[in-house]
């Protein structure tokens, strides 16, 4: 889980590309979340291909092809693949915290390339360069430089949904974690 404090309420949307494979029928799903907000992770099987692709689709499972390590799928995900789908949530306490979570001890799940996007803010006069220093804080600055990724000046509480988008990308660049008899093991690349 990530936590971002100090953020300017509004409304946000995520996305991830990422998904989990199950090695019982009886597994529970992986999470993705913003808040309170939760989603499904995709399956491995949901971006799979009908033919064998070494270097990404490497290996066959049911009627499809699908990744095996981390590698095959940072190749995949290089290519687009296992990108889910935005949930919103609108924030009202400065903070959000993201994250992947599954229950399951039975499951290989990894993902990457966080999207967090501020659909419209909610706070009164707030400007291009408040909403870059709160959003990069450990930036050293005012947060000037990263001005130019704003779309639209916030001084009211009404901004069209497609005016405003700030995407941000999360560290660790590509994580994985597997649960295999009750121990987790945890990977970075």
């Amino acid at each position: 889980m990530q936590t971002l404090e100090n953020v300017p309420n509004g409304v946000y949307e995520l996305s991830v590309q990422g998904f989990y494979r199950k090695e019982k029928d009886t597994a529970a799903p992986a999470i993705y979340y913003i808040n309170g907000t939760e989603a499904e992770l995709k399956t491995i099987e949901a971006d799979g291909r009908s033919e064998k692709v070494e270097g990404s689709w490497s290996t066959q499972r049911g009627d499809v092809f699908v990744p095996n390590s981390m590698t095959d799928s940072s190749n995949c995900f290089s290519e687009g693949a296992y990108t889910n789908d935005f949930i919103t949530v609108t924030v009202t306490d400065h903070t959000l915290k993201i994250g992947v979570k599954t229950t399951d001890a039975n499951s290989w799940v990894i993902w990457d390339n966080f999207i967090l996007r501020l659909k419209e803010v909610t706070e009164e006069e707030v400007t291009d360069a408040e909403v870059a220093a709160r959003l990069w804080p450990r930036a050293g600055s005012t947060g000037s430089e990263k001005t130019s990724r704003l779309h639209a000046r916030y001084s009211g509480r009404h901004h069209s949904p497609s005016a405003i988008g700030i995407p941000i990308q999360f560290r660790p660049a590509l994580s994985s974690f597997n649960n295999i008899n009750g121990q987790t093991s945890a990977f970075s690349a």
